[in-house]
């Protein structure tokens, strides 16, 4: 995943306005950003007086798999895919004293399995969330109210394909051995290992 497919998939979550009446159950608009939307905290006029973020704070590279494919005529595709824990900070902003509740009542519902699933569907899955902060202060002279809160999920962060030229001797056949009914291909060849690892889905 990319750092906007991740967004995209806690946006269908915490921007969908029947999920946001099972944690906000009131008729004010609440927007939740991605944080380079709402980086200029200096206008705040320009946001609504009540809104949230998430910003993807770091990412932790949990183990690399790998894949090897054989192509035709002594090729070969080397396929690496990264399984990372993703660091996301989540903040509350609200120009009255309802940023703490709001964000409690969201940290419980980001907790219900369907919600972990609904997640998970879209290639992220929560492996924790911090307890809720307060975190109130001023800004431009008007106080504002703010909570916090961490949350760490994995997700599949990066996939490449490398192409590889090996074997320049002969065709070999998929079980590594030498075709000499089929010699298309000049040179000679270095022992490949091959690992049967499915990256898709990890």
């Amino acid at each position: 995943m990319t750092t906007d497919e991740i967004y995209t998939a806690i946006g269908k979550v915490v921007n969908n306005e029947a999920h946001q009446k099972r944690f906000y159950k009131k008729e004010r608009e609440l927007i939740f950003y991605r944080c380079n939307e709402s980086e200029n905290r200096g206008n705040i006029d320009r946001l609504d007086g009540l809104h949230g973020t998430f910003c993807i704070i770091g990412t932790n590279e949990i183990k690399t798999l790998r894949k090897d494919d054989i192509t035709e005529c002594g090729g070969a595709t080397e396929s690496y895919c990264q399984l990372s824990e993703v660091q996301i900070s989540v903040n509350l902003y609200s120009d009255n004293d309802e940023a703490l509740d709001v964000l409690n009542m969201l940290s419980m519902y980001l907790r219900a399995q369907s919600v972990k699933d609904e997640l998970q569907s879209n290639g992220l899955s929560i492996q924790y969330i911090s307890g809720v902060r307060r975190l109130d202060t001023v800004i431009k002279n008007r106080w504002e109210y703010r909570a916090q809160m961490d949350i760490t999920a994995q997700a599949v962060t990066g996939n490449i394909e490398i192409p590889l030229e090996i074997w320049t001797k002969w065709g070999y056949n998929i079980n590594g051995s030498p075709d000499i009914y089929n010699r298309r291909c000049l040179g000679t060849s270095d022992e490949f290992d091959r690992l049967d690892v499915d990256c898709a889905g990890s």
